[in-house]
């Protein structure tokens, strides 16, 4: 029997130390605090092993279901927030909805079209009646469309009062998470492993197999 939250290895991929991933996704998926958890490091310091990680909880203990957004393949200047929200619809399974998200001429204020769409992607996130985990990768690039930054901060609102949804920021700005929620987010800052998390990694792997480590 292995816990899924104490996982060694996801699928083949070594996963090393991240505790407070860990802790955070456990009380997450118990729908507990934290409504939003937030990963930063520099590159190649393994934010994106959070999303395997995730993933892994996602299908061992199937509380949850994940929606992915990255960026990686987009112009953060052009990716508006509808197109955001569409995203997220269609992964959720709801093609069908697609065609009602807001339009932004049917708005009154670009803020207005911004709460709108948040609106709607609550609404189908209520009407489905589970637990969604809103994966953002990127979303922290100087250039993201402004519209759309305001967008990830709504969601990230609606994260912290909403029971059916919660919210990972992988690479953010600071300016994402809103002080006035503190208590319901948590941030990783990413940092190189150490002596001691190589010993516990091998340890725990070890264990796994059903030995004692020397």
């Amino acid at each position: 029997y292995e816990d899924p939250f104490k996982a060694c290895t996801l699928d083949g991929t070594l996963f090393i130390n991240r505790a407070p991933l860990r802790n955070a996704i456990k009380r997450l998926s118990a729908g507990a605090n934290p409504r939003v958890f937030a990963v930063n490091g520099p590159s190649r310091s393994g934010k994106s092993h959070s999303l395997f990680f995730i993933a892994h909880i996602e299908e061992k203990q199937r509380k949850f279901e994940k929606l992915v957004v990255d960026l990686k393949d987009e112009a953060p200047a052009k990716f508006r927030p509808n197109m955001l929200v569409r995203s997220l619809v269609r992964q959720m399974g709801r093609n069908k909805s697609v065609p009602d998200i807001p339009k932004e001429e049917d708005s009154s204020t670009p803020p207005r079209w911004v709460r709108d769409l948040a609106d709607f992607l609550l609404g189908e996130i209520k009407d489905s009646q589970k637990l969604w985990v809103i994966v953002l990768d990127g979303f922290g690039h100087p250039n993201l469309d402004e519209l759309t930054r305001e967008m990830v901060r709504e969601l990230v609102v609606r994260a912290a009062r909403e029971t059916l949804l919660r919210v990972v920021l992988l690479q953010y700005a600071d300016d994402l998470l809103p002080l006035e929620l503190a208590g319901r987010f948590e941030r990783e800052p990413i940092s190189a492993f150490t002596k001691d998390d190589l010993r516990g990694f091998f340890q725990s792997y070890i264990r796994m197999q059903g030995e004692e480590p020397e």
